[in-house]
This record gives C-alpha cells, structure tokens and sequence, in this order.
C-alpha cells in the first residue's frame, strides 16, 4: 500500500511539473506570436508570465529530468523582456549542467545575447566558445554573434575572421562593419553593395552605414540613397535613412551635404518625430547662416512647434528655445547697447550663428558710438564677416582712430587696455544680474518666467 501511495505521489508530482513546464511553453508560444503579429506589449507580457511559470518548475523540481529545459525556458524568457541580469545565472545552470547539445548551445548563445546587452562583450565570446568548439548545427550562429562581441570590445581584426568563417547573412553586415573599422573602405562598400537589395533590417544598415561613413562618407551616403529608393520601405524609414545621413555629414563638417537630406526627410514625413529631427537640423542650420535678426521671432516660433513634443529635436533645437528669447528682446528693446553685445557674444557663441551675430554686433556699434563698445564691437564683427574686412577696418581706423582697441591693433594701448576691459566687464556682469532678475512680459501663449543671462 505504501509503495502504491509514493508511486501514485510521484506521478502526481511528474505530473505537476510536466504541466507546468507545458504551460510555461505555451506562454512562450503566444508570446512568439503576438510579436509576429506586432502586439510586443502582449508579447512582454506573455513572456514574463512564462519566465515566472518556468522558474517555478525548476525550482520546485530540481532533479526532474526536463529541469534542464525549464532553465532554459526561464532565461530565454527574461532574454526576451530584457531583463538579461536575471536571465544568466539561469542560462548558465542549463548550458554547464546539461547533456543535450541542443540546450547546452541554446543557453550559451543566449547568455551571449544577454551579455552583449549588458555591454559586456568579453563574457559574450567567453559563453559562445564552447558552441563554436563544438562545430555543431548552431556554430555559424555563434560565430556571427561573437563577431558582434568582438567589434563591440573594439577587436575588428578577430570580428572579421568570425563573420567570414560564419557564412551567414547577418554576419555580412559585422564583416563590413570590421573592414571599415580597419580602414579598407572600398571592400566594405562593395560588400553593402552587394547587400543593399537583400532582407533589409534598420538596426543592422544603421551601425555599418556610420562605420562606414568614418572612412568613406561619400560611399555611405550613395548607399544611403540607394537603400531609400528600395520600393519595400515606407516614408518613415526613408526618412530616418536619410537623418542620419545628414547627422553624418554633420559630424563631417560638411553641412552643405547634409542640408538637402534634411530637407528630404521633412518632406517625406514632416509630422513624424524623423520629420521633426531633421526640421530641428534644419532651423539650427538657417540660423547658423542667417544675418536678419528681423527674422528671429519667425525661427523661434518653428522652433517652438518643431520641439513641442519633446524628444530629439529638443536636443538639437533646446539652445535656440531657451536663448532666442532673450537675444530677441535685447535686440527689440535696442536702447541698451551693452545687452545687445552680450546677446550677440549668445548668438556667436552658444547658438553657432556667426552672420547673425556680426549683424547683431554691429548694431551695437551703430547703437554705442563711443570710444568703448562701438570699437569693441566692430572688432568682434570684423572676426565673423571676411567679406566687410577692408570697410570695417577703414572705419576703425577713421572714426576710432584714438579708441584703445585700435591702440591695442598697434600694440600702443598698454596698461589702459586692461582698465578699459575690466570697465566693460563690470558693465556686462550689472547687464546679467539685473536681466536674471527682471521678469520679461510673457508673449502670447507663452508661461511668464525669469530671463536668463545669455553669454554662455
């Protein structure tokens, strides 16, 4: 009777566990299948109810003989909510306690995934070594993955030998992704040439296009330009293409090429978050180049709606949001030369828009005409316009002949030098305090709020 009793325990218990592993498996099923179908909020949902159903069952069976299964079920679980701190140690019991080939490699590519995810690329090559070793049915898998590991711990040289030897498609991208990082641009556009028409995943063309874009910009950006024609891809993802050519170009110095891209992204999608980054590039550009503070009031009302939502364009746009509006009333109020000039020094320094802050610069002087600010002023303008060198430097020398700036050009202004700019400096110091200080009128549709000083 007793020995009937402990049998029927333990198929009761065999029981237990088989469905509770069975229903772990089929969380994971719904899981797989709603992010098919795009529901990645049920997705997570349904994989963390499998991630608690498989560690019940490994923990409350330790010696079953699919224990080996449920912790591998349990860190694959958490893989996938990415929740990867939690998910190796689980990982680790499967891939060193199993005999099954199948898991043990499962859990070492796993652990793999996870531990790139935590940046931690050495430990990533370090759990795919058995698998490669191995010379299994998942070698090539593991080969691209620590062709990824080594690229992300900066070893392009051993990232190339794994993507070749890996033979898949997804290793292609590390295997230019490594030539370009080692300098051989051309072989690794005629690699992405090559792959330019195939199965296209973003994530992938994203990293490769900015490795290559280190080495041959030129070679990037056409292939930018050929991946946005493919028919397949909808106006959104041609536009972030396209933004990040254009951050690419800008990183370059060469905002000319950048310019036109950004001009195509808000073309194609100018209410999305892309549409409004590269709009957001746009405006920061214009007021880079433009000479009319005239127009200022216009670009901070774009600057306004562009970066409404928050996000990236606050980012890009935020300096202009914040400093636009005291450089505009300094210029409007136009009575006190000395906040002017402080408002040009923002507009040269902070928001990288030197014609503008010539043309500011020289309203001071307009606005001064003194021995002092005036000359001062026009010096400032004279660094930022070539073009006006021969005039500005006949008005200094005419009309500011005796100023101690001129004197200073001619190494004769000595001691006085130092007490005129300390002078100016106290000025410019009473400028700022008093202007943090005074409350401006709010415009309309705008919060009341202090002004802030704006030579950053």
């Amino acid at each position: 009777m007793r020995r009937a009793l402990a049998v029927l325990v333990l198929g009761l218990a065999g029981c237990a566990y088989y469905n509770g592993l069975y229903n772990a498996r089929r969380l994971d099923d719904e899981a797989h299948k709603a992010e098919g179908e795009g529901r990645t909020g049920e997705a997570r949902s349904l994989w963390s109810r499998a991630a608690v159903k498989a560690e019940s069952v490994a923990v409350r069976y330790p010696t079953s003989r699919w224990r080996d299964d449920a912790w591998l079920l349990w860190g694959q679980s958490l893989r996938r909510i990415d929740a990867c701190s939690r998910a190796v140690g689980p990982l680790r019991l499967a891939g060193d306690s199993t005999t099954d080939s199948r898991i043990a490699d499962a859990a070492r590519i796993t652990e793999a995934e996870c531990r790139l995810f935590m940046r931690e690329p050495d430990s990533a090559v370090a759990a795919l070594g058995p698998v490669v070793a191995a010379n299994g049915p998942r070698r090539g898998e593991a080969l691209a993955l620590r062709a990824r590991a080594h690229l992300a711990a900066g070893r392009p040289a051993a990232a190339l030998e794994d993507a070749r030897a890996s033979r898949l498609l997804e290793a292609a991208f590390s295997e230019a992704t490594a030539l370009a990082r080692l300098g051989l641009g051309v072989p690794a556009g005629a690699l992405l040439d090559q792959l330019a028409d195939g199965p296209f995943v973003e994530s992938a063309w994203t990293e490769v296009l900015a490795a290559l874009a280190r080495v041959d910009p030129d070679g990037a950006s056409r292939i930018t330009r050929r991946l946005a024609g493919r028919a397949d891809l909808d106006a959104g993802t041609r536009a972030r293409l396209f933004v990040a050519d254009g951050e690419r170009w800008l990183v370059a110095g060469r905002p000319a090429e950048a310019e036109p891209l950004f001009a195509s992204a808000v073309a194609m999608a100018r209410d999305s978050l892309d549409g409004r980054v590269a709009e957001a590039h746009l405006l920061m550009m214009g007021l880079g180049v433009g000479d009319d503070p005239g127009e200022l009031e216009t670009v901070l009302a774009s600057v306004r709606r562009v970066t409404a939502p928050g996000g990236r364009p606050v980012q890009i746009a935020g300096r202009a949001l914040n400093l636009l509006p005291e450089v505009i009333e300094a210029h409007q109020q136009g009575d006190e030369p000395a906040r002017l000039f402080i408002a040009a020094e923002t507009v040269r320094d902070s928001l990288g828009a030197p014609g503008l802050a010539a043309m500011l610069f020289l309203e001071v002087a307009r606005g001064a005409d003194d021995q002092v600010l005036a000359p001062k002023a026009i010096l400032a303008a004279l660094s930022l316009r070539d073009a006006d060198a021969d005039s500005l430097t006949a008005i200094l020398h005419t009309r500011y002949a005796g100023s101690v700036y001129v004197l200073a050009l001619q190494g004769e202004a000595g001691e006085r030098y130092r007490v005129v700019e300390d002078s100016l400096r106290e000025v410019f110091t009473a400028v700022r305090q008093r202007t943090n200080t005074e409350e401006r009128p709010a415009r309309e549709g705008e919060p009341r709020r202090n002004t802030r000083g704006s030579n950053e």
